[in-house]
């Protein structure tokens, strides 16, 4: 997403559910999986740390249940894909996933602070794909029929890991940095994020190249 639609899509979180706002602010803030955000508990996320953190732990119990689009989610059961692929437990993607996630923005501590007083998890995936689409239409990017609309465009909670990866290069970290933040199990995989970000970059030195000259 442009710095325009990530600030767009930030402020339609907020007017939504609490659940849509931790959804996307942790997305976003912090490039964790739509599978790890979806099976966080309170005791993965340490706020009272300097700097606040999220835990992703090499395994955890499942009880998200099955969630069929449009049914109540079952709970107290391990979900589709931990029974199916898992033997009942959440396990990240990869063994660099197991890391430290560090929380710097405010309004992300909030809401996971506040949800967690309330809530032992988050939600299923399917949900958090719902959720997603809810926020992106609310922020005018996809129309009813789930399609992008002339200004805007389709966000999936992967796609929030994306932005993610975008900023860190934004913000000049290497892509070893990315690596270790993102938790790739390939240094080729955090190398695309400062190869995609390169077009960007020399549009941006441009526009201040000629604001800087005139």
């Amino acid at each position: 997403m442009t710095p325009d639609q990530r600030e767009k899509f930030r402020a339609s979180a907020k007017e939504g559910t609490p659940r849509q706002e931790l959804v996307a602010l942790v997305g976003m803030d912090t490039g964790l999986r739509r599978s790890a955000i979806a099976h966080m508990r309170g005791d993965w996320v340490h706020l009272r740390a300097d700097p606040p953190y999220i835990r992703v732990p090499e395994e955890a119990d499942c009880e998200l249940g099955y969630k069929k689009k449009g049914a109540p989610n079952s709970g107290s059961a391990p979900c589709y894909e931990c029974k199916k692929e898992r033997d009942g437990f959440f396990t990240p993607k990869t063994d660099n996933s197991v890391r430290r996630v560090f929380i710097n923005e405010r309004d992300t501590q909030r809401i996971l602070g506040k949800w967690f007083d309330l809530h032992d998890s988050v939600a299923s995936v399917a949900s958090i794909n719902d959720d997603v689409e809810a926020i992106a239409n609310r922020a005018g990017f996809i129309d009813e029929d789930g399609n992008a609309t002339k200004d805007g465009r389709r966000v999936t909670p992967h796609q929030l890991r994306q932005t993610y990866g975008t900023m860190l290069a934004e913000m000049n970290h290497n892509a070893h940095e990315i690596k270790m933040l993102m938790g790739h199990s390939s240094i080729r995989t955090s190398q695309r994020y400062i190869k995609l970000y390169g077009p960007q970059l020399a549009e941006n030195h441009a526009e201040k190249w000629k604001n800087g000259s005139s």
